[in-house]
């Protein structure tokens, strides 16, 4: 899809050159800081993805019976391949989302809290 998108840019706009395409080098900091954050949540979303899978596999095998868990490696590996397999473009545009939004809900819950205070004048 981004392929055919730069084609059909490029047969919109046949009198521009890739060279009006360069970035500086505030630009490039910028664009790797934006990567590093949204991978870093990406594999961050994934983890919580895979936790919720091998809980609920947990759950479903009878949590611990007599002092002891029943889970295996291979729940493990399996649930991080069925996360890999069906859910990580969920999980990518999850993490761009829950990254944007995340310090947002925080800063307005932050206040509002402080604003239910019983001391708060």
């Amino acid at each position: 899809n981004v392929f055919y998108g730069i084609v059909l840019w490029k047969a919109a706009n046949p009198n521009m050159s890739y060279d009006s395409l360069s970035l500086d080098g505030a630009g490039i900091f910028w664009m790797m800081v934006f990567c590093w954050f949204w991978i870093s949540q990406s594999i961050f979303t994934f983890s919580e993805m895979a936790l919720v899978f091998i809980t609920t596999t947990w759950c479903n095998k009878g949590g611990i019976i007599s002092g002891e868990a029943i889970l295996t490696c291979r729940d493990l590996f399996r649930a991080y391949w069925i996360t890999l397999r069906y859910h990580l473009g969920t999980c990518v545009l999850g993490a761009l989302l829950v990254g944007l939004f995340r310090p947002i809900h925080l800063t307005v819950g932050g206040l509002i809290r402080f604003s239910r205070m019983k001391n708060n004048p």
